[in-house]
């Protein structure tokens, strides 16, 4: 193993273009590397600087380097033998570095990615922060030099002159001075990066190792980074410029409702109290986060869901405050989106055309899930324009912001119009396949009851719809007339299965009338307590098998922790509890093998209605979490469905020839193809992402296609297939 960490130079900023972006300027150069072979001494390697560094200065950083200026011998014959492996943190970023700046310029020996190996990403799978520093504090590892952070962000920077330049040291009134503190520099930027090193591969030892499987699918998810997504640049302009016109319409509506009282919707505790004071008693409470002992208001809040229930609930109410509230809240829902900040982030980061390096292998922690960096492909709204196609065109255009407006908010416009930016190249298109109701069929699948299988997995195996199965049992209808009534577009038949989908979404994690609500919320719906516990109470009643698995998880999880290195099981899932790994973990092991992981685990008494309750608590990031059966249920479930997902991914990679993957967002996976194979791929498509798995017998999968020119959740955008 070569552990390393790349320090480099640039007149870019990072966080704002992206890795490819930056190590592709050519003022971006390497300035110091630090490596060690397996378990020896942190060693470090510069370019030659003796023509930029005064001599002094020179002399000592060149004494404190193993190497200066080609690639150190020792690591040329390391990587010579076909078990060497580079180790890093992100080591994307720092491939990439090795890639395009160290290879060309300073003759680095020649890099595959199947020679990476992410420590970070080692580090999520054990539900540890994808911060090293924070890593390695939740392990109790190493403490980081003070003034650290702010050294190696002097040194970054490329439009400064480095510590000790010659030409800043000679023109110094004290010259000696001038080296001294040069010097004091120049100590704490290697002692950093020395200790970054050996910060990282301590976390990497003592972390739980990816299997081989594992580091294939890194390796797959790093050449979908690689390829990257094209996006539409003209229409990416359009919308920065439509954003920052819509700011300043914004602020001028704001001081003009409010009067002068408010000039900017992000001043938050200013809006907040003006509309509480202008609410009647009934609504007020909704935005109450907290009282004192007397009962007066001392916290209130106002996100996003807060203002999208005060507008549906003022839209019933038989007292509803004056228009200017209402114009004001509808004002925020629009002028408070910052999805369209994506927008800048696109052009900011994009690469002739294309942006690089969305996706976070491992991301999402202890699940095993993707997540997403950059323009946050896993963020992406939802909701579409029917005449997006006609809107892309007024924005690339850049018409005036006033025959934007007759289509709608802007910022509400400009957030619909992120996920059709993403546009095949000429003689290109995009095909994506979505797992159908995935969670809803590994749940019971989970389970392994009979009543599971019958009530939920048999529906599926059939090719029955789950939420319409669903809608008739809750509300005690004709499924077949339900069918009929969907098929005709009949709006009470469509609510009755929406109603039924989010109920299998929600409840399926043992959520109450309360998880229903909530979730109902995201789906535009509006659900009283009363119709809340009809429904919930009808679900329950037919799947009583959840309600049974989720007690078998529990007992199974709290039998592991007071007998260690014994495996509990509970449906398809053990439990098993190892007291010598990150301080105490509880091990949730997966029907494929996959250990879903709590670290630092303990029991602890909590207050639970009214009444104590004993709670596994864990380490998750930095915090401390507790979790319930609901909660690993949900774990356990999301975890599977990211496995049958890396499993496709892993897939396509080694077996897909005519097409590239450059997307998978949540349950879906998406290539780049010619417009001849579209449809040939697609099946291809398909049929690997429900094969199944040795470990996933009678689980039935099943997936839709979409072929289009852009990505869309506009079904009438998507093309035909030919006949």
């Amino acid at each position: 193993m070569i552990h390393q960490d790349f320090e480099t130079q640039s007149l870019l900023d990072l966080p704002i273009t992206g890795t490819m972006r930056y190590v592709l300027d050519t003022s971006t150069r390497c300035l110091l590397w630090s490596w060690a072979l397996d378990e020896d001494p942190v060693k470090l390697w510069c370019p030659d600087m003796s023509a930029e560094l005064a001599p002094e200065v020179w002399a000592y950083v060149n004494g404190r380097m193993a190497a200066v200026g080609a690639c150190p011998a020792e690591v040329v014959e390391a990587l010579k033998k076909p078990d060497t492996y580079i180790v890093g943190w992100n080591e994307a970023f720092d491939r990439h570095v090795w890639q395009q700046v160290a290879t060309p310029e300073n003759n680095f020996h020649e890099i595959r990615i199947e020679q990476t190996l992410d420590a970070m990403s080692q580090a999520q799978a054990s539900n540890l922060p994808g911060s090293l520093e924070f890593a390695g504090r939740a392990l109790g590892l190493g403490q980081k030099t003070i003034g650290g952070k702010a050294i190696m962000k002097r040194f970054a920077d490329r439009a400064l002159p480095l510590p000790g330049a010659a030409v800043t040291v000679d023109a110094a009134p004290d010259r000696a001075r001038a080296i001294k503190d040069a010097l004091e520099m120049w100590a704490l930027y290697l002692d950093y990066s020395v200790q970054d090193t050996e910060l990282m591969r301590s976390v990497w030892n003592v972390t739980r190792p990816l299997d081989l499987e594992e580091w294939q699918t890194y390796w797959a998810s790093e050449r979908i980074n690689d390829r990257g997504l094209p996006v539409d640049i003209d229409v990416c302009a359009g919308a920065v410029q439509y954003r920052e016109e819509e700011a300043v319409h914004t602020e001028a509506e704001c001081a003009r409702i409010t009067k002068g009282a408010v000039t900017r919707l992000t001043l938050t505790k200013q809006i907040n109290e003006w509309v509480f004071d202008r609410l009647p008693d009934d609504l007020a409470e909704t935005m109450v986060k907290a009282r004192d002992d007397d009962g007066y208001v001392t916290r209130l809040t106002g996100d996003k869901n807060i203002m999208t229930r005060l507008l549906e609930d003022i839209a019933v109410s038989d007292t509803p405050p004056a228009d200017d509230v209402i114009e004001l809240l509808e004002l925020m829902q629009f002028g408070r989106s910052s999805s369209a900040i994506k927008f800048e982030k696109m052009l900011n980061q994009q690469v002739d055309g294309r942006v690089f390096g969305s996706y976070v292998f491992n991301g999402a922690g202890q699940t095993h899930r993707y997540s997403a960096r950059g323009i946050q492909t896993h963020n992406f709204p939802r909701a579409y324009l029917e005449n997006e196609l006609d809107v892309l065109d007024m924005v690339a255009a850049r018409v005036p912001i006033e025959q934007l407006r007759e289509h709608g908010p802007v910022g509400a416009l400009l957030a619909k119009l992120i996920r059709p930016t993403i546009v095949a190249p000429l003689g290109k298109v995009f095909v994506w396949a979505d797992y159908s109701a995935i969670e809803a069929r590994v749940t019971p699948w989970l389970a392994a009851s009979r009543d599971a299988d019958s009530t939920v997995l048999e529906l599926f195996r059939r090719g029955d719809d789950l939420y319409t199965t669903t809608a008739g049992d809750i509300f005690n209808v004709n499924v077949a007339e339900l069918e009929e009534k969907l098929a005709a577009k009949d709006p009470e038949a469509k609510g009755m299965r929406q109603a039924s989908k989010v109920a299998c979404l929600a409840l399926g994690f043992l959520g109450g009338v309360g998880a229903y609500k909530a979730m109902a919320r995201g789906y535009g719906m509006r659900v009283t307590d009363e119709e809340g516990k009809i429904i919930v109470d009808g679900w329950r009643e037919r799947n009583r098998w959840a309600h049974r698995f989720g007690m078998q998880i529990e007992a199974a999880a709290f039998s592991a922790l007071e007998n260690p290195h014994r495996r509990y099981k509970a449906g398809r899932i053990e439990y098993e509890f190892l007291p010598n790994l990150m301080k105490g973990t509880l091990i949730c092991w997966l029907p494929d093998g996959r250990p879903l992981v709590y670290p630092m685990v303990k029991v602890e008494t909590q207050m639970k209605f009214d009444k104590p309750t004993k709670v596994i608590t864990y380490m998750n990031g930095m915090s401390r979490n507790s979790t319930w059966r609901g909660k690993l249920l949900e774990n356990a479930v999301q975890s599977v469905a990211a496995g049958l997902l890396r499993g496709a991914i892993l897939r396509l990679d080694q077996e897909e020839t005519q097409a590239g993957i450059v997307l998978h967002t949540h349950d879906e996976i998406g290539g780049e193809v010619d417009e001849a194979e579209a449809w040939p791929f697609a099946d291809r498509l398909v049929e690997t992402m429900v094969r199944g798995y040795d470990w996933s017998e009678g689980l039935p999968l099943a997936a839709e296609v979409e072929v289009s020119y852009y990505y869309t959740k506009d079904e009438k955008a998507a093309m035909k297939r030919p006949s």
